[in-house]
């Protein structure tokens, strides 16, 4: 009789314990659920939009704590000012917010460029700014000007106008498009796999990573965990030999900086099919975009809106400043880009449009040892970048108006 009972009993604690296991899962998937682990959703006419279901985005789905009544300054761009692979207060929006005690709020999203700025300006006016910051990545800002007018069909106005340019661009995409160009550098040559294609062999522990949310919440707050009790160092060098070997398994489009104080992996080749003026696509992507900044001015302007550009530059011309050679790719990206900033700047400069230039206080924090982006092949700035770029905008909120004679 006592051997049923103490059988009878583990058993029950066997199965009390499995059912409490089962509505822990159920409570982590249904938490996952309710807050998505995807930070966009589609859109009609912006292609993608942030989630308002993500941790960390307001209601509107974008990143700031809430959205607040009124902001005294209002900033758009793409990933680069939204803050990819910073913490949610690191974004140099909320650095700026911080160093002016203004009411920043950020309107920036990943794939975004002047277009979509524009596509936002009623939204961005809805909360009444003083200033309003275009912030224009170099990296990829002219492919998605072209993108949305001449893939998704937004703006047809802003396209060009010239039958001979349209006839090269048709000649080109007949080509090839650059759509596929642009994804084929984005995957570094490796497309996501098709859904036919057997999958790759997985370990018991990755098995169970995918299909149970306790086992993959343990596996994460272990491996913070181990992070958080290696040191800085030791955290480096692990990153280091990450990165090594993602660019080891991809020549072609990766290579390595490494002089002995500041170390990265470069994708020039990604990003000259971006910045590639000699594509006519890209050539008219320039165009879109300047159309459209012109266009922001001018609403800013009637409604005594101060608007300024902010040209944020690609790692790979921050790392340009260093005695480097490069590849040939790397060497044509740095002249893409003196070639658009100079063109960028004489057309600001005539329309009388206020720019700020994030590329000397990026380069001054590389050449200082503090460097402003990741040792991986990531092209955005890490939290040191923010601060970077955050302290030149600052800088120039603390000037009452544009043009006016402050130190900087």
């Amino acid at each position: 009789m006592r051997v049923t009972l103490n059988v009878k009993h583990i058993l029950f604690t066997v199965l009390a314990a499995l059912l409490a296991l089962g509505a822990v899962e159920l409570g982590l998937r249904l938490l996952y659920v309710a807050v998505s682990d995807e930070p966009g959703i589609p859109d009609a006419k912006l292609g993608a939009r942030p989630n308002p279901g993500f941790p960390g985005h307001d209601r509107q789905g974008f990143r700031n704590p809430e959205v607040p009544a009124r902001a005294e300054v209002v900033a758009l761009g793409d990933s680069q000012t939204y803050g990819v692979n910073v913490a949610d207060d690191e974004p140099w929006p909320r650095l700026v917010a911080s160093l002016t005690r203004k009411n920043v709020y950020n309107m920036a999203y990943g794939g975004y460029g002047p277009v979509h700025s524009l596509l936002l300006w009623d939204t961005a006016m809805a909360l009444r700014p003083g200033v309003v910051i275009e912030a224009f990545y170099a990296g990829n800002d002219l492919y998605d000007s072209y993108a949305i007018v001449y893939n998704r069909g937004q703006l047809p106005e802003l396209r060009s106008g010239d039958a001979a340019t349209r006839e090269r661009i048709r000649r080109a995409e007949a080509a090839e498009t650059l759509e596929a160009i642009v994804a084929r550098g984005y995957y570094l040559g490796a497309p996501p796999a098709s859904s036919a294609a057997p999958p790759p062999e997985e370990s018991a522990g990755e098995f169970l990573a995918r299909h149970s949310m306790i086992f993959s919440v343990l596996a994460t707050a272990k491996h913070d965990a181990q992070r958080r009790m290696a040191s800085p160092q030791t955290n480096r060098e692990a990153d280091w030999r990450a990165a090594r070997a993602f660019a080891a398994a991809r020549p072609a489009f990766c290579e390595l900086f490494d002089d002995g104080l500041r170390r990265t992996v470069l994708t020039s080749e990604y990003r000259l099919t971006a910045l590639n003026l000699a594509d006519p696509r890209i050539e008219e992507g320039l165009h879109i975009a300047l159309r459209a900044i012109l266009e922001m001015r001018e609403r800013a302007a009637a409604r005594k809106v101060r608007f300024i550009v902010l040209l944020i530059p690609t790692k790979e011309t921050v790392f340009g400043s260093r005695p480097f050679q490069g590849r040939p790719a790397f060497r044509a990206l740095l002249e893409n880009e003196a070639q658009l900033w100079a063109r960028m700047k004489a057309f600001l400069g005539r329309a009388g449009i206020e720019t700020l230039d994030a590329l000397p206080a990026l380069r001054a924090r590389l050449d200082a040892g503090a460097q402003p982006y990741g040792v991986s092949h990531d092209g955005h700035p890490n939290a040191e970048g923010h601060r970077a770029i955050a302290g030149i905008v600052a800088a120039a909120l603390a000037c009452p108006q544009s043009g006016a004679n402050c130190d900087r």
